[in-house]
């Protein structure tokens, strides 16, 4: 995904910004930085790792074989969370950072990437009424899809993965929390954890498939 820097209000927080900006690019190699394919950061304990890529999306998840000597089963899946959270904070700063070096390279007169001459104009021809109802038909539809999304985005629905070992509570796509059943996280070893935690990200990050029209 792109990332595109936001524009503040004053001139001196803007000023300040880009000079704090400046100062965390420089930390990372400078003009030259590209944001790196993944990151994979962890919780406070270093029990669990997540990784994700570019695109937001969970790529690898880590748990520590002897994480029961840090957290208990409860604490298990708050840990999870967080380090969900962790490593997309720290993907969306370096792409940030990123976009920042781009911005830099252009403005130190790098060449800019190329932009194709606009067409010449050509003289509007009148839509017949057909052309008039594709494009109703097309604009209703639209709508619809936008309304829908919309809808999903804000449905909460639990995800159970594994017989309940991992229980998620989800608003549209987006997990607000984890819960882990404490038997079958004893039982459980580090791989059958991961695999699960794989599953419930990938299942969240599922478009919401639901047709009431």
């Amino acid at each position: 995904m792109d990332f595109v820097l936001p524009e503040l209000a004053l001139a001196g927080d803007r000023e300040q910004m880009r000079a704090d900006a400046l100062a965390e690019l420089e930390s990372v190699g400078g003009l030259t930085y590209r944001a790196p394919p993944f990151v994979e950061v962890g919780d406070g304990t270093s029990t669990v790792r997540v990784a994700v890529d570019r695109t937001g999306a969970v790529v690898d998840v880590h748990f520590r074989s002897d994480w029961q000597r840090e957290l208990t089963s409860s604490g298990l899946g708050k840990a999870l969370l967080e380090a969900r959270r962790n490593a997309s904070v720290m993907m969306m700063n370096a792409l940030a950072l990123d976009a920042l070096a781009k911005r830099e390279r252009v403005r130190a007169g790098g060449d800019p990437e190329p932009v194709e001459p606009a067409p010449p104009p050509v003289a509007a021809v009148a839509p017949d009424i057909r052309e008039i109802w594709r494009r109703l038909t097309e604009s209703e539809d639209q709508h619809y899809r936008a309304t829908k999304a919309a809808r999903a985005a804000r449905e909460v629905r639990t995800l159970r993965i594994f017989s309940g070992l991992l229980t998620a509570t989800c608003e549209g796509r987006t997990i607000t929390g984890i819960a882990v059943e404490p038997v079958l996280a004893h039982q459980a070893g580090a791989d059958r954890l991961r695999s699960a935690a794989m599953e419930l990200f990938q299942q969240a990050a599922q478009p919401i498939e639901r047709d009431d029209r």
